[in-house]
């Protein structure tokens, strides 16, 4: 009988000990707060980024434009093709004619067209080897770009895809930035995005300032779509 009550006695104890447990268990894992994995989200935005960018752009389309290089601004009408091989505009400046850029966007070929080889002689000419220097990496990191864009896994998308700097959703626009060589970077904006079509494409060549927030624009490409489909 002594004994039978003792086990009872015992048994609640443990019964009682295991609820406490079970309780402090529950507490510690509500107030302990769950990690989230950085990663996974990261990689998430930027397959989100890769199909806003295959989707919102023309594989032929046509508008205005400028171009800014140092103090010189040229205004034109363009017509532009982004196909697997390249990425090229033709674009006619008023008074002065038709001109072509050329972007073939495999490893190994050259920037082709007259406006690059026009730019091209005029500043070897002018023994201006540092500036030509920065517009032939502004226009590489340009032909990346869009081979990463023609070359994009909508489903999937690890380090090796756009390998900058991606802000997306803000208003139908997505930024993308790039360090160049020494202080320079690379920025293209894509924005007013309307039925699933990006109406503004900003390509800019910007130089850093030490100690400063403030940025300095060397060479940009301004395209306005007018309009998207068969030329």
């Amino acid at each position: 009988m002594y004994k039978s009550k003792r086990t009872r006695r015992n048994s609640q104890l443990y019964r009682k000990a295991g609820l406490c447990a079970l309780a402090c268990f529950t507490l510690i894992s509500c107030a302990t707060p769950k990690k989230t994995s950085t990663s996974t989200k990261a990689s998430t935005d930027k397959v989100t980024a890769h199909k806003l960018l295959s989707s919102g752009l023309c594989k032929e389309f046509k508008g205005r434009g400028r171009l800014n290089f140092g103090k010189k601004q040229e205004r034109f009408t363009y017509n532009a093709i982004f196909n697997k091989e390249t990425f090229s505009l033709a674009i006619d400046v008023p008074f002065k004619g038709q001109e072509t850029l050329i972007l073939p966007l495999a490893t190994g070929k050259k920037v082709e067209g007259t406006l690059y080889k026009k730019i091209s002689k005029n500043l070897v000419a002018a023994n201006h080897l540092r500036t030509k220097n920065i517009l032939d990496n502004f226009l590489m990191q340009n032909r990346l770009l869009f081979s990463d864009i023609r070359n994009v896994d909508s489903n999937y998308c690890d380090d090796k895809c756009l390998p900058g700097k991606v802000t997306h959703f803000s208003d139908g626009k997505l930024v993308y930035s790039k360090q160049m060589s020494g202080p320079f970077e690379f920025k293209a904006e894509f924005s007013r995005l309307v039925a699933n079509e990006y109406k503004v494409i900003q390509l800019h060549g910007l130089r850093n300032f030490k100690n400063s927030q403030k940025k300095q624009r060397v060479l940009a490409l301004d395209l306005i779509v007018d309009s998207c489909g068969s030329i």
